[in-house]
């Protein structure tokens, strides 16, 4: 998905999580974790490339991003492990978001909506 459909989906369950009372900075760092997340994309892209360039990179990852031909849900398997280009978005990664989410409450918003995030893309992946 395109970081703005991330944003949209995460003000959107934002709503119901200010209603079971979740303070504001909560809700900030939910929708934080569940945006800032893919800054993995453009590490992945500066690494691989060399190039520094946010708008190339933006370019590059728009040019990936491809539309369902037919809405048709198939599950599959989650991908667990590290890739270069999503590492922010990788399991190992994610149980440490939360490892330290134990230690420093504060960052349990931002776990969430990492993982939020996460849920989202394999949704996405389900109908490509």
């Amino acid at each position: 998905m395109l970081p703005k459909y991330h944003m949209l989906a995460a003000a959107a369950a934002a709503v119901p999580l200010a209603r079971k009372g979740w303070s504001s900075a909560a809700l900030a760092g939910f929708v934080a974790g569940a945006v800032l997340i893919d800054a993995d994309h453009y590490l992945g892209y500066a690494w691989k490339t060399g190039d520094v360039s946010l708008v190339r990179a933006y370019r590059y990852h728009h040019r990936l991003y491809r539309r369902p031909r037919r809405w048709r849900f198939r599950a599959r398997r989650p991908v667990l492990s590290v890739h270069l280009m999503r590492a922010f978005h990788s399991a190992p990664v994610l149980v440490l978001a939360f490892a330290f989410s134990c230690l420093w409450p504060a960052v349990r918003p931002i776990a969430w909506g990492a993982l939020f995030h996460r849920i989202q893309d394999e949704l996405w992946g389900s109908f490509e």
